[in-house]
């Protein structure tokens, strides 16, 4: 349980009632789900507005473009609303370095299954000052004006390696990540990817010319992580939804096209991505268009449209031969993905 936080169905009749008092508002619903539950909000948001209380709303989503999608569904159901973002209506994003197992609504509220982990990043630009969780309520957020690296971190160096050990589970037979990272050829395989994605990240600082410190943190720790029995994160919890994982801005594709851009073939982000194409979890929607897709276009177009590379690009290549071979030759995990040479002489 969490102190001071309470919990409540959306047919409650105590939801309203909350969200006009509420000193800060969330969403942790999946990036997917966003646009919808910002239609649902709408209507309350305007009534607070009404009001004259100002609130801040955090999406604590694995997606860089979280806060749009929120606000594209509250301005669907009241446009009006558009004049009071950024001004008496704040909406920013929310990191958090945290592996969760599962979630379960009952009567007494949601339960939760974490790590222990609790490094919590909030972004302050778009946010109203004076309210939480600007008015230094909640020490535990801490404000950011760089919030989009450390979205990107996040996405590229803990997310990139938890999908890889879903995806590389899955087509091992493994149930959990857990189990997945207790074979080794699959733990020698997602620390490259949460090596490799390391150095795309520190590659696009280099590129950007930032020289501000980050926090230190060891693959290994972040592998721990992965492993915890503790957990028994669920494979297809962790590799559901494999297009948005997938897609160009995401957390296999795009530190991939990093690493090219610094001078280094992305093996193992490729071998990661060719697995989550090859994805083919009968209950996940995704997955199953996915397959239907690359049975009938070829992995060529389907790589092309699901991660925006052209056909004849070097990363679609790495790509398409990886799903070629995925789940029928299992060396690909030792053989196929590996430490790119020079690895940590690069930036």
């Amino acid at each position: 349980r969490v102190p001071y936080v309470s919990a409540a169905r959306l047919t409650d009749r105590r939801v309203p009632r909350e969200i006009l008092g509420a000193d800060l508002l969330a969403t942790a619903v999946g990036p997917s789900s966003l646009t919808e539950v910002g239609r649902w909000l709408a209507p309350f948001l305007r009534l607070r507005m009404e009001a004259g209380r100002p609130v801040n709303v955090l999406t604590f989503e694995n997606h860089r473009r979280a806060p749009e999608l929120l606000t594209a569904g509250l301005l669907d159901v009241e446009p009006g609303l558009a004049t009071e973002v950024g001004h008496r209506l704040g909406i920013g994003g929310a990191a958090v370095w945290r592996a969760i197992a599962s979630r379960r609504v009952d009567d007494d509220g949601v339960r939760y299954e974490v790590d222990a982990a609790d490094e919590c990043y909030v972004d302050e630009v778009p946010l109203i000052p004076g309210v939480a969780p600007c008015d230094g309520s909640l020490p535990a957020l801490r404000l950011t004006a760089g919030f989009d690296d450390r979205m990107v971190e996040k996405l590229w160096v803990f997310n990139a390696g938890h999908a890889a050990a879903a995806y590389f589970g899955w087509s091992a037979g493994h149930r959990t990540v857990a189990e997945a990272m207790a074979d080794a050829d699959i733990h020698r395989a997602v620390v490259a990817v949460v090596e490799e994605a390391r150095f795309a990240f520190q590659a696009r600082r280099h590129l950007r010319h930032e020289d501000h410190s980050l926090p230190t943190r060891p693959t290994a720790t972040i592998v721990e992580r992965y492993a915890d029995p503790a957990i028994a994160d669920p494979v297809t919890r962790v590799a559901r939804e494999p297009r948005r994982k997938l897609a160009p801005d995401d957390r296999l594709v795009e530190p991939a096209v990093t690493c090219l851009a610094a001078g280094v073939r992305p093996l193992a982000l490729s071998g990661a991505a060719g697995a989550a194409f090859a994805y083919a979890d009968p209950d996940d929607p995704q997955a199953c268009d996915i397959h239907a897709e690359l049975e009938h276009l070829g992995p060529e177009e389907v790589v092309a449209s699901v991660s925006g590379l052209h056909p004849r690009d070097e990363l679609s290549d790495l790509i398409c031969e990886r799903i070629g071979r995925f789940g029928l030759d299992r060396s690909m995990l030792v053989a196929g993905v590996v430490r790119p040479a020079g690895l940590a002489a690069r930036p």
